[in-house]
């Protein structure tokens, strides 16, 4: 084994250990993340009123009922009430400790599907980097810090880029109707799949989904989703709050900049700029592979989010084992792809307190999101190098 090989061994191990540790201490930490999705299952355990869970007051209380004191948060959409449903019937402190234990568990069979995805080995110098990166990235503390969802969503996302790989369209169509059912992310890769006449796969997420939300119809009520849409997504979509630098997404950058334009209409200018890259960039990327498009829809998925904190960039990490794997086999004789990538994915994994920029003046504001900037960079350089790896295939195989 090079020398290289063992520093990055001792470096994976070292941020493992690092990451477990850090996981251990805080799973006992009641946080407002995980106290919104524990009191919005347990509302729903106890079989309370959903709809009344839009109500903040209301919810606030139940909160306090539920031993969280001061912590204040408010519910996600109504079938996000399923995530933590099992936990329910737990005190919130235990619940929160079997959650670690769960995103923890589900980080490791993500890895290990990613690994298998992208043919990566893990007795390699680019196995044992992609390790070192995955357990030092600060949005994953983020999210064993706050209770948050990333890691089993994750390992959703995983999931579904594994049964593209391996053609197993129900799989595939699972993976992406539970992310649309838990947190509504889903519809970028859908969308990919319809673009790239996965068809099977497509029409299964499509039934599975519909079948999940008409059956917990009973359950929520039409009044519940109508209340989702007015008290939270409206809000975080382009209300009041919008805008901050919190949010790493392309919506959020577009209504800082340009405040004194209504947030609505940036809003779905956002949303309508990345539909047109999805679309161009999916069928750019047919002749690559359909995991490939798939990484990339994942990631949009992501950047193009009306709402994306720092714990949702945990949904970078298939983009990055993508093109590590990727720049790792093919571009041993460029240095600069290598090291751009490194750079970026430094910026995207590094603590930074990018929150306090919130309130400066143009442009220095503009330097507030690192996040948006390196996950855009990294697409970028996987596609532009899948591409020119593909070109040169062609005219290699023209030559013989």
């Amino acid at each position: 084994m090079s020398k290289v090989k063992i520093v990055l061994l001792i470096l994976a191990a070292a941020s493992a250990a690092m990451l477990l540790y850090y996981a251990s201490i805080r799973s006992t930490q009641l946080t407002h993340g995980f106290a919104s999705y524990y009191t919005h299952s347990r509302l729903l355990a106890e079989g309370g009123d959903m709809t009344a869970a839009y109500d903040s007051l209301y919810f606030h209380s139940k909160m306090w009922e539920y031993n969280f004191g001061r912590v204040k948060d408010l519910p996600n959409l109504p079938t996000g009430s399923l995530i933590m449903f099992p936990l329910a019937f737990l005190e919130p402190v235990k619940a929160k400790v079997v959650w670690t234990a769960i995103s923890l568990l589900a980080l490791a069979a993500s890895v290990l599907l990613l690994f298998r995805t992208y043919n990566i080995s893990f007795n390699s110098s680019a196995g044992f980097a992609l390790l070192f990166f995955t357990f030092v990235m600060n949005p994953l503390y983020s999210n064993m810090l706050f209770g948050q969802v990333y890691s089993v969503m994750l390992l959703l996302a995983s999931l579904a880029l594994y049964g593209v790989k391996s053609r197993k369209p129900i799989l595939t169509a699972a993976s992406i109707a539970l992310m649309l059912v838990f947190k509504g992310y889903g519809l970028y890769p859908l969308a990919a799949l319809l673009l790239m006449k996965e068809y099977r796969a497509s029409i299964y997420s499509i039934i599975f989904t519909a079948v999940i939300l008409l059956s917990t119809l009973p359950l929520y009520g039409v009044t519940a989703w109508q209340m989702y849409y007015t008290e939270f997504y409206s809000v975080v979509a382009y209300g009041t709050f919008t805008g901050h630098i919190a949010y790493q997404t392309f919506g959020s950058l577009l209504m800082h900049t340009f405040s004194s334009i209504p947030k609505v209409y940036l809003y779905y200018l956002s949303q309508a700029a990345g539909l047109i890259v999805l679309v161009f960039l999916t069928l750019r990327m047919k002749p690559i592979g359909k995991t490939a498009a798939l990484t990339s829809a994942i990631a949009l998925n992501v950047i193009f989010s009306p709402a994306a904190e720092n714990y949702h960039y945990v949904l970078m990490i298939p983009l990055v084992y993508w093109a590590g794997s990727l720049i790792a086999l093919h571009a041993r004789s460029k240095k600069v792809v290598p090291t751009a990538l490194i750079l970026f994915t430094a910026l995207l994994s590094a603590p930074l307190g990018y929150l306090a920029l919130n309130n400066s003046p143009f442009p220095i504001f503009l330097l507030g999101y690192p996040r948006l900037y390196a996950g855009a960079a990294i697409l970028v350089i996987a596609v532009i190098f899948s591409l020119s790896v593909l070109q040169n295939k062609s005219a290699e195989s023209s030559l013989h």
